[in-house]
């Protein structure tokens, strides 16, 4: 249990990231796409679901594991890189990439223009 609090609380970060990109996307281009933006993330998600238990499932191949026997040394090996080193691994990986996130040094002075530039679109609705 104490376990899955930390991934909740990355499931929460990863959509809170996904709605400032599309803002800073907004900003950079003019572009508001949160919908290819979000269905994006979700195949990412998906497909990251998809290759993760293929992954482990050609680990422990690669390791002759059996079900439902006493396990040879290889597949104890197998197991053990399945579900400690490559979690190990991309978490690593996440974090290394999360290192080029730098939204945070120009959010403010973004969210400042996003939001003039609302102001004047709201005025120019009320002219016409």
């Amino acid at each position: 249990m104490v376990g899955n609090v930390g991934l909740g609380l990355t499931a929460g970060l990863m959509y809170a990231m996904l709605a400032d990109t599309v803002d800073y996307g907004e900003w950079r281009s003019g572009v508001r796409a949160q919908g290819l933006l979000t269905a994006s993330s979700s195949f990412g998600v998906k497909f990251g679901m998809g290759f993760g238990g293929a992954l482990a499932a050609w680990v422990l191949a690669i390791g002759h594991y059996v079900p439902n026997q006493d396990q040879t040394a290889s597949g104890l090996t197998a197991i053990q890189f399945s579900c400690v080193w490559i979690p190990f691994m991309c978490f690593m990986l996440s974090v290394g990439l999360l290192l080029f996130y730098r939204l945070e040094h120009v959010e403010q002075r973004m969210n400042q223009d996003l939001e003039a530039k609302r102001r004047q679109g709201g005025k120019a609705a009320i002219q016409a």
